[in-house]
């Protein structure tokens, strides 16, 4: 295990697309047998597709260690910017005032979408803002930068994203099929 984006990380295995879980868009197994179960959206904020990612992670059976993550080309209105607070008060540090309001109503939003307990599973949560969706996106480095030293090795970063975009272009044209 090592760090990714200041959370606790581990090495990918497996990647599923459109698994069979309740959180279904990407899963990705560990090599210390956790998973992370992430829902894609292109947009997110106090909006109904954030609340019917949230729904899937209520309905989502985790295993310790497993983390939920919403991975969104755009995270607006409450969700943007809120990862740092969240890792800020999963860790017990004191948080100002607008931070400490903001993962509040994050709270009530898990609670009110059907999550039985919402302080255990903030712990459990990674909110990812990744702007790159296509190939001809205008800064695919930034994807890359993404990966590297987070989820492979620097060296390796440019052909895992070139891996995983392939992989993911590969199962929607099936799925589209």
């Amino acid at each position: 295990d090592r760090e990714v984006l200041g959370g606790p990380g581990a090495v990918p295995v497996a990647i599923s697309l459109e698994a069979a879980e309740a959180v279904d868009d990407i899963v990705c197994r560990m090599l210390n047998d956790t998973s992370w179960f992430s829902q894609s959206k292109r947009s997110a904020g106090k909006s109904e597709p954030f609340r019917a990612a949230v729904r899937q992670w209520a309905r989502q059976q985790l295993e310790v260690g497993d983390r939920v993550t919403l991975v969104s080309r755009n995270l607006q209105g409450l969700l943007s910017g809120l990862q740092p607070s969240i890792e800020q008060m999963v860790r017990g540090d004191p948080l100002p005032d607008g931070a400490r309001t903001k993962v509040e109503q994050f709270v009530g939003v898990l609670r009110d979408e059907g999550v039985t307990d919402p302080e255990q599973l903030l712990e459990r949560i990674q909110l990812i803002e990744w702007r790159v969706e296509n190939a001809g996106d205008p800064d695919p480095e930034a994807g890359i930068a993404m990966l590297a030293d987070s989820i492979v090795p620097f060296d390796q970063a440019p052909r895992a994203f070139e891996a995983l975009r392939d992989r993911i272009c590969r199962e929607f044209e099936a799925i589209e099929a």
